[in-house]
């Protein structure tokens, strides 16, 4: 009886490790959300030029290669204009 009763403890703590780590991927999807919405705010209230100095087109790229469609999606809505941005060739 002792080892169905030691599996059933380590079975629980391994279903309780799984929980905790869920817990902490939708905590930090929460919060990288938030910063998401943040940078939009900030990003509304700049020009192109300084868009492109910031880098913010280049990580746009990045993200639609990468099929970041929630990062694509929240930055579009704050900067329509940037939909229309050209990657430059280095070639």
């Amino acid at each position: 009886m002792e080892t169905i009763s030691a599996r059933r403890s380590v079975w629980h703590l391994l279903k309780f490790r799984e929980i905790d780590q869920i817990y902490e991927l939708k905590l930090l999807h929460h919060l990288s959300n938030k910063l998401l919405l943040r940078m939009c705010q900030v990003l509304a209230g700049l020009n192109f030029q300084q868009l492109e100095n910031g880098k913010v087109i280049e990580a746009i790229i990045i993200a639609v290669k990468q099929g970041r469609v929630e990062f694509v999606e929240e930055i579009l809505k704050a900067f329509l204009e940037l939909a229309w941005s050209v990657e430059k060739s280095s070639g």
